[in-house]
């Protein structure tokens, strides 16, 4: 993490960066501890370390990706590469296998769509919390949808052939 808070010091050079690979975020693939830490929490401590470099890739962002791309299913046999639909528990979820790299990129562009639109009614983003604004956006997102989330997010007893209660 050291390096690359080092390469990216300058802000000018990381708004710079035009494709995922420039990004550089896939040494970071190794971040999760598997069945103790995931993505999300990983991303979590990265992000609080240091919002200028590293969103966090919680289940909300996760989840707002997936109404921002208007629920496209860009092939995936669940659906979205967003979501893990779990047909035995009859329940939806965020995508917890996410790649962070992936999300980082996704959130950078999330990020220049947002200054872009800031600069256009004279109002300043600070760089060195970039992420503290897209982390704001994406949450919004998700809550505007939280009744939706709340309902895939549920098990259905019986598989399925039950009513859902509660």
């Amino acid at each position: 993490m050291t390096n690359y808070k080092k390469e990216f010091n300058d802000s000018d050079l990381y708004e710079t960066v035009s494709s995922v690979s420039e990004l550089d975020l896939i040494t970071f693939e190794g971040i999760g501890y598997a069945n103790v830490i995931g993505y999300g929490v990983s991303s979590f401590i990265l992000y609080k370390n240091d919002p200028r470099l590293f969103p966090n890739r919680g289940k909300d962002a996760i989840w707002a990706l997936w109404f921002l791309t208007q629920k496209k299913t860009f092939g995936c046999q669940e659906d979205s590469e967003f979501l893990m639909v779990k047909i035995d528990d009859c329940l939806t979820e965020h995508n917890f296998y996410f790649p962070y790299y992936l999300y980082a990129w996704y959130a950078f562009n999330i990020y220049k769509m947002l200054k872009e639109k800031a600069e256009q009614m004279d109002v300043y983003i600070d760089p060195d919390y970039r992420y503290v604004i897209v982390d704001a956006y994406m949450n919004f997102i998700a809550n505007l949808h939280r009744d939706t989330i709340d309902q895939l997010s549920k098990p259905i007893p019986n598989n399925g052939l039950g009513w859902r209660h509660g």
